[in-house]
Order: structure tokens, then sequence, then C-alpha cells
């Protein structure tokens, strides 16, 4: 029970990598925020951990929209007191040829991933400054952001890329914080 007592938020916890991060959580004994997109898929993941007598609420969440992120901040805040753990899991990949990559293809990569990531990031981290600092930030990137090797995911890639660096950005001007 290495998280007991600590309020973990994740986005895309319903389904994938997200499901199976929240359902760790919760056996370590960390109080889980699921989020997703799919609120039927958090509500389920929720349910799960509850089932096996853990703690947890769900809430839907555009990671894009920028009201629904400070929606669900302060939902979660509201419910468990505080956030401890942010782990931004929300993601989306777009494969195709790179001649025929649409811009639809690309905002939605880079929405998602990138967006997403920095709207999460900034809205979790005015909560933890708010409250005196202190708390942490998870960003779920990928290889695709360390290397660009991955023909037919460019607009993936290059949103992974972007998370990389800005978590990097991040933790250097976060970290007077605690954070």
């Amino acid at each position: 029970m290495r998280l007991k007592g600590i309020v973990i938020a994740i986005t895309g916890g319903g389904a994938g990598i997200g499901r199976a991060c929240a359902l760790a959580y919760a056996r370590e004994g960390a109080t889980v925020a699921v989020t997703d997109i799919n609120a039927d898929a958090a509500a389920a993941v929720a349910k799960e951990i509850v089932g096996n007598e853990g703690e947890a609420s769900s809430w839907p969440l555009d990671v894009v929209d920028r009201r629904s992120v400070d929606a669900v901040v302060e939902a979660t805040v509201a419910r468990f007191g505080r956030i401890d753990i942010w782990h931004n899991n929300a993601g989306v990949s777009t494969m195709n040829r790179f001649v025929d990559l649409t811009e639809r293809d690309w905002e939605l990569n880079m929405g998602v991933n990138a967006m997403g990531t920095f709207n999460c990031s900034q809205a979790v981290a005015r909560h933890f400054i708010a409250r005196g600092g202190g708390g942490r930030i998870i960003n779920t990137a990928s290889m695709a952001g360390k290397r660009g090797n991955a023909p037919y995911l460019a607009t993936y890639v290059a949103s992974k890329f972007a998370v990389v660096g800005l978590t990097q950005a991040m933790a250097a001007e976060l970290a007077p914080y605690d954070v």
C-alpha cells in the first residue's frame, strides 16, 4: 500500500494504459479520480476500483476543452480535498502516410496529446502552487517522443516530442514549488 492517502487523477483512465494505471494506483492504496472523454468507460473503471474496496470517482473529461479541465480539477479537489498526483495519459494516434496526412490529423494529435497535456498540467500546477506547493505531474509520452523513426506516425511523433519538451520545461520551472 505504497500510495495510501495519496489522491491521483488520471486522464484517459477508461481504457488501455490509463485503465491499467488507475487499477494499479488503487491496488497500492491511492484514491483515484478516473477521467476520460468516454464517461461510461471512466465510470466502469471507478466502479471496479470501488468493487475491490478502493476509493474512486469518475468524471468525463475532454482534455482539449479548458473549461472541462478546470471543472474536473475543481470537482476532484471538492470531492477528495486535494490532488497529490496528476497523470496525463489521454492520447490518440493517427496512422497515415506523411503525404496523405490532413490538417484534421494534425489538429487531433496535437490537440489531445500536446494541448491536452498542457491544459491539464497548467490547471493542476496552479492548484499545487495555490495550496503552497508540492505535487507531481506524470506525463505519458512514448519512445516516439524521443526518436522520430516511426513511419506513418508523423503527427503522433510530433505531438509526443511536444509532450517530452513540455515536461522538461515544466520540471525546470515548477521545481521551486516542489512540483
